[in-house]
C-alpha cells in the first residue's frame, strides 16, 4: 500500500470517527470497566482528583501492585504536566523526569536519554502500551496519557535492553463519558501551530464499545536558522466488553514526521590545543536546507484479555509495526577530519553528504497468565508469560564527498547539487528473532513483608540476509527484590536486577562472546504522607555494566570481555499534594560516579551527558474555591550539572539553569487557557552531545499560547 493511499485508508474513518462517533449515551452514567493499554502502571486516567498520583502500579511486574509496594524506582509524568508545561518534543518532557538527552546522531531526527549514567538504546529501551517500540524517530505527544520510566536494568520482562531503564508510552484509553475536545497551540520561536481533535466515548447504548480517535497537525519553523518541520498523526483506540470477564483493546496509530536535518554545533581547537564550544550564534546553521529526515511509522495491535472464575487472568497480546525512514543528511568530518575532533580555529568543517532509506518490520506476541494463590501463611501473585519477536531491518546507507563549510561566515547551496564521488557504506539486511519465557512471583506475609521474585530466559537468533551469516544468543535475567512496612505509609525496600545485550565475535580460543551484563543492586524507601496526597522516595544504587569487549593482552589481534563501566548515585523524588490545590512534582539526582572502570582506551573517564548533580521541579498551584478558582499559575525549574560532551572528556558543556512559567485560565468549564514562558531568563544551553560535531543547542526564550475547549 502505497504512503498517501495509507494515510486515507487512515484518515477517512478517523475524521468519521471524531465527528460521529461516541454519540451513543450508555444506560448507566456511571464509569464502564475498559481493557487497560498498559503494561507497566494500571490506573484509572479519567476525572482524576486533585494531587492523585497514580500510585497504583506494576512497573516491573506487570501486576497490580501499588507503588509503595515495589522494589524498584518508577515514576509517571502525567499528561497534566504535558498539558501545563505544553511540550512540544519527548526532551521537555523528560526534563521534569529527572531525564538527561538530546538530538540523535542523524540531526534533529530523533532524541536520546540517559538514565542512571547510561544512555537508553533506541530499537530495544523503548515500549509504546507495554510492548516494544523502535523509537528511531521523534516521539508523537498527542495521543499520550503518560510517560513512565523504570530506572535500573528491566531484561526480566523486557528482554534485550540497555541497563539505564526503559521508557513506556501509555496512549489515552476511551472514556465512559463522551466528548470532544479542540487544542490549538502555538510557539513563538520559528513561529510554529499545532492542533489536536479528539473524539471519545461508547459507541452503544449499553457503553460496552467504547472509542477514542485523536488526529494532531504540527507546522512551523524551528529557532534555528532554515529548519522546518511538519507532522500528521492519528490514532485510535476501541475497548470492547465481549462479556462481563472478557474485554478486547483495538489500537491503530499512523505519525509521519519531516524535518530539516540540523547536527546542532560542533567545537573548536585554538593554537594552543583549547578546545571550546563553537562561539558562534544558537540559531546558526551548519547543514543544507535541502536535508531532510523524514518518518513514517504505522502500528496496529490488540489485547485480548478474560478473567478465569479461579480468579486467574489470561492476557494475549499482538503487536504489528512498520517503520519507512529516509533521510538526507550531512556529517561533519570528511577529507582527513574525524567527526569526535573539534574544527580548527580557521572554522573550516569539512562535511560528508548522506544517503539512508530503511525498511523497518516488527511483529511481537505475547500470552500472559496471572492470578492469586496461597501457601500456608503466604499470599502470591503470580505472573507467567511467553513472547515471541520478529524484527526485520532492510536499509542502504550510503556517502558521498561535499563541500565544506565555514562556521564563522557560512554559505548554503539552494538546492542539492549533483553526487560527488561515494565514500562510504552500503545495504544492510537483517533479520531477528526473539523467544522468551518469564515469571514472577510476590509473597507476601501479611501487611509488612513482601518478596519479589522473577526470571527470563531469552533465545535469539540474528541473520544476515546478505552474507547467511547467522548467530545464537541466549541469556537468563534474574530479579529479586523485598519490601518491609513497618507501619502503613512507610516501605523500605532492596533490590538486585539484571539485563542482557547480545554482542557479536569470538575470542582467541574461538569461544562466542557473552551478552553485555548489567547488574543493579538498589535500595530505599518510600513514603505515603497527607493522607495519600503526597508520595516521596528516596534510593540508592550502584550499576554495573560488563562484558565490554577490550584488547587481550596475551594476543592484541584479539579481544576479551573484561571491560566494566559503572555508575553509582542517590535520587528523591516528589508528587502530589502538598496543599489543596497546590501541586507538585520533582526528582533530584546526585551521580557520584558513571564512569569507564575498565576500558583500552577510556579507562577512568566519566561517561558522557552525565551531570555530577541534577534537578527538576514543576509545581502549581489554583485555589480550590473563590473568585479565582479558575486560575492556575505554575512554574518549573531545571538545574543541570556541568557534564562532559564526549567519552574521551575532551570538553565540557557547561552547567545551566531553566526557569519557565505558566498561567492558566478556564472563562468556563470546559474551555482552558493557557500561557507558558519557556527559559525566562533566555539561557544558552547544549542539553547533550555524542561527538565534538553533534551537539545539540537548547532553546531560547519563547511564548506558547494554547486554546483547549471541550464539549
Amino acid at each position: 500500500m502505497t504512503h498517501a493511499n495509507l494515510r486515507r485508508a487512515l484518515w477517512l474513518p478517523g475524521v468519521s470517527l471524531l465527528f460521529l462517533g461516541g454519540s451513543a449515551q450508555p444506560q448507566d452514567s456511571g464509569d464502564q470497566p475498559a481493557a487497560d493499554g498498559s503494561l507497566l502502571p494500571t490506573l484509572e486516567v479519567e476525572a482524576r482528583p486533585e494531587g492523585d498520583r497514580r500510585d497504583t502500579v506494576s512497573a516491573g511486574t506487570r501486576l497490580e501492585i501499588p507503588q509503595q509496594e515495589l522494589p524498584f524506582s518508577a515514576f509517571s509524568i502525567p499528561s497534566e504536566i504535558i498539558e501545563e508545561t505544553q511540550s512540544s518534543s519527548l526532551t521537555e518532557v523528560m526534563r521534569y523526569g529527572g531525564v538527561t538527552g538530546g538530538l540523535d546522531n542523524f540531526g534533529n531526527a530523533g532524541e536520546f536519554f540517559s538514565i542512571r549514567g547510561f544512555q537508553l538504546d533506541n530499537g530495544n529501551n523503548y515500549f509504546r502500551d507495554g510492548v516494544r517500540f523502535r523509537k528511531y524517530g521523534y516521539s508523537p505527544l498527542f495521543d499520550l496519557d503518560r510517560v513512565e520510566v523504570l530506572r535500573g536494568p528491566a531484561s526480566v520482562l523486557y528482554g534485550a535492553v540497555a541497563p539505564g531503564g526503559i521508557v513506556n508510552f501509555v496512549t489515552r484509553p476511551p472514556s465512559a463519558t463522551p466528548y470532544t475536545r479542540i487544542r490549538l497551540g502555538a510557539i513563538s520561536e520559528g513561529p510554529s501551530w499545532s492542533v489536536t481533535g479528539e473524539r471519545t466515548g461508547p459507541l452503544n447504548a449499553e457503553g460496552s464499545v467504547r472509542h477514542r480517535t485523536i488526529i494532531n497537525r504540527e507546522e512551523g519553523s524551528g529557532f534555528r536558522d532554515f529548519t522546518e518541520q511538519e507532522a500528521t498523526g492519528i490514532s485510535s483506540r476501541l475497548d470492547w466488553d465481549l462479556s462481563n470477564r472478557t474485554e478486547l483493546a483495538l489500537r491503530i496509530s499512523y505519525f509521519e514526521d519531516s524535518r530539516t536535518a540540523d547536527r546542532g554545533t560542533t567545537t573548536v581547537e585554538d593554537a594552543n590545543g583549547n578546545v571550546r564550544i563553537a562561539p558562534i550564534p544558537r540559531d546558526r546553521f551548519l547543514g543544507e536546507p535541502f536535508t531532510y529526515n523524514d518518518y513514517r511509522d504505522f502500528n496496529l495491535g490488540y489485547e485480548l484479555s478474560h478473567r478465569l472464575s479461579s480468579g486467574w487472568r489470561l492476557r494475549q497480546t499482538t503487536h504489528a509495526y512498520w517503520l519507512d525512514e529516509d533521510r538526507l543528511y550531512l556529517w561533519g568530518f570528511g577529507g582527513g577530519q574525524g567527526l569526535n575532533e573539534p574544527v580548527a580555529e580557521d572554522g573550516v568543517m569539512n562535511r560528508t553528504l548522506g544517503e539512508w532509506d530503511a525498511d523497518i518490520r516488527n511483529l511481537i506476541m505475547r500470552l500472559e497468565a496471572d492470578g492469586v494463590f496461597h501457601t500456608g501463611p503466604l499470599d502470591h501473585q503470580l505472573l507467567v508469560g511467553v513472547e515471541g519477536e520478529r524484527f526485520s531491518n532492510r536499509r542502504t546507507n550510503q556517502r558521498f564527498d561535499y563541500d565544506p563549510i565555514d562556521i564563522f561566515n557560512p554559505s548554503y547551496r539552494g538546492r542539492r547539487p549533483q553526487t560527488d564521488a561515494q565514500t562510504c557504506c552500503g545495504p544492510v539486511s537483517q533479520k531477528t528473532h526473539e523467544y522468551a519465557l518469564y515469571l514472577q512471583n510476590r509473597a507476601s506475609l501479611g501487611d509488612r513483608y513482601h518478596l519479589l521474585l522473577g526470571g527470563r530466559f531469552d533465545y535469539i537468533e540474528e541473520e544476515n540476509r546478505l552474507s547467511g551469516n547467522r548467530e545464537y544468543y541466549g541469556a537468563v535475567s534474574p530479579q529479586i527484590g523485598a519490601v518491609y512496612m513497618p507501619v502503613p505509609w512507610v516501605s523500605l525496600y532492596a533490590s538486585y536486577t539484571e539485563s542482557f545485550q547480545p554482542q557479536s565475535g569470538q575470542d582467541r580460543r574461538g569461544r562466542d562472546f557473552d551478552p553485555r551484563r548489567g547488574e543493579q543492586i538498589e535500595v530505599g524507601t518510600k513514603l505515603d504522607l497527607l493522607d495519600q496526597r503526597l508520595f516521596l522516595t528516596a534510593a540508592v544504587f550502584r550499576l554495573d555494566w560488563r562484558n565490554f569487549l577490550v584488547t587481550d593482552p596475551a594476543d592484541p589481534d584479539f579481544q576479551r570481555q573484561s571491560g566494566l563501566r559503572q555508575s553509582r548515585g542517590a535520587e528523591l523524588g516528589l508528587s502530589g499534594e502538598i496543599l489543596p490545590g497546590w501541586t507538585a512534582y520533582g526528582n533530584y539526582t546526585w551521580m557520584e560516579r558513571a564512569e569507564f572502570r575498565r576500558d583500552d582506551n577510556l579507562q577512568g573517564n566519566t561517561v558522557r551527558n552525565v551531570p555530577e548533580h541534577l534537578l527538576s521541579l514543576w509545581t502549581s498551584y489554583s485555589p480550590v474555591a473563590g473568585s479565582w478558582s479558575n486560575f492556575r499559575l505554575g512554574g518549573g525549574l531545571t538545574v543541570v550539572g556541568d557534564r562532559y560532551g564526549n567519552d574521551e572528556n575532551e570538553f565540557r558543556l557547561g552547567s545551566y539553569t531553566l526557569v519557565d512559567l505558566a498561567l492558566g485560565y478556564e472563562p468556563q468549564p470546559g474551555t482552558r487557557l493557557s500561557l507558558n514562558v519557556n527559559n525566562v531568563f533566555d539561557e544558552t544551553y547544549y542539553p547533550g552531545a555524542l561527538f565534538h560535531r553533534t551537539i545539540s543547542v537548547g532553546e531560547p526564550r519563547n511564548v506558547r499560547l494554547a486554546a483547549d475547549i471541550r464539549f
